[in-house]
């Protein structure tokens, strides 16, 4: 008789192109619904719905959590007729309640995962503290109450969103986000990284300081902006590349007016091909983010064999993993003492086999995280019965 995979409902926003939907998809990828099957219930239709449909995964569409009854409401009838084993919550502010139900309906494996360190991304509206209080007082105790199992991206996401709770070493665990490696496996290919230079109107000696993520508040770029234009005073070669979207756009175009690098600064958008441009365009890596959670971009950088140079908020789970390629810094620290540490990146740029093989004796490849995401189910779903 053939072994029935795990079902398991994911709770979030939507499938966009951000840092959780990505690890998921990857881990859908590797498991391709045979092993687990994935069910994702989303408030909107977003970027991965159909390829996530393509594997056999039902995409189903609730209510906001703004309208919390028919939210409750909505999931109560997806986890009512999906027959699911486990019920994993990506937003642990209703999570609590997510599980409450789940509980009632006899589904055994029941996690709260958290995935940054700051409250609505940064947002001190009146409406986020009060959202964060109602948590605090309400939401975080029914996780506990109702989860078989707190999962965090690091240690500091884990103490953040479940607080001392996170310490109860048989219910809370950090679960690390895992990349492919097989993109990266790449050998150097100068005709390649040409191509490249000339697609971002680059000059063919330029020396590439590159980043990804969202053009946001919590990325920082308008600090990384200034640090390159300390960096562009050193050395005609030096060019910056952010391969991002978001609504910090027109901004940042503007300060790069006013630091009169137009000619050696590109704000190209979205980018699908982040492993292409990691191992054949980049020289080094930088993140200047205000806050993270846990900084996948900083493992794909040295999957690609890339030294990054990072704020130090960055969570020791991952620097310590990955001592000899990452360098922190104080976003205090002189503008001056960034660029020095990005010269010397340069220098400390790696072959993607050589940054590969770092990355596969981590707990940050795709196969790590789906190993120990499969033995966190079959734990709970085993002690349930």
């Amino acid at each position: 008789m053939t072994k029935q995979p795990i079902r398991v409902l994911h709770d979030l926003h939507w499938l966009t192109r951000g840092g959780i939907e990505t690890w998921l998809m990857n881990l859908l990828r590797h498991f391709r619904n045979e092993e687990v099957h994935f069910d994702f219930a989303v408030c909107n239709s977003s970027f991965y719905d159909e390829e996530a449909k393509s594997y056999g995964s039902n995409v189903h569409i609730v209510s906001h959590p703004f309208h919390f009854r028919r939210f409750l409401h909505d999931m109560r009838k997806v986890m009512r007729i999906g027959r699911y084993d486990v019920l994993h919550c990506h937003r642990p502010e209703h999570g609590g309640y997510l599980a409450k139900i789940a509980k009632e309906l006899l589904i055994p494996c029941r996690i709260n995962h958290a995935h940054n360190t700051r409250w609505a991304r940064g947002n001190q509206s009146l409406l986020s503290l009060l959202r964060y209080w109602r948590y605090r007082l309400i939401g975080q105790p029914a996780c506990a109450s109702h989860s078989t199992r707190l999962l965090a991206t690091s240690w500091k996401s884990g103490h953040y969103w479940f607080g001392k709770m996170f310490d109860v070493a048989d219910k809370a665990t950090p679960l690390y986000c895992g990349i492919p490696l097989s993109p990266y496996e790449a050998v150097w290919d100068s005709s390649i990284r040409q191509s490249l230079l000339e697609h971002f109107g680059l000059r063919s000696d330029a020396i590439v300081v590159g980043s990804v993520g969202s053009l946001d508040r919590p990325k920082n770029y308008e600090f990384l902006l200034r640090v390159f234009a300390e960096l562009a005073r050193r050395n005609q070669h030096y060019t910056l590349v952010i391969a991002g979207e978001g609504d910090q756009r027109h901004g940042l175009e503007a300060l790069v007016r006013s630091l009169n690098l137009e000619a050696r600064i590109r704000l190209p958008g979205i980018c699908t091909n982040i492993p292409e441009l990691a191992c054949r365009l980049f020289d080094v890596f930088t993140l200047t983010s205000r806050f993270e959670g846990f900084g996948l971009a900083v493992v794909e950088a040295a999957a690609a064999g890339l030294h990054t140079v990072c704020s130090d908020v960055l969570p020791q789970d991952l620097l310590s993993a990955i001592p000899n390629d990452v360098t922190p810094l104080s976003l205090n620290a002189p503008l001056s003492v960034w660029a020095d540490a990005l010269e010397d990146g340069i220098k400390h740029r790696r072959t993607p086999l050589e940054g590969v093989e770092t990355i596969r004796q981590t707990p940050f490849s795709i196969e790590n995280s789906a190993a120990a995401l499969v033995d966190v189910y079959c734990r709970d779903i085993e002690a349930a019965k």
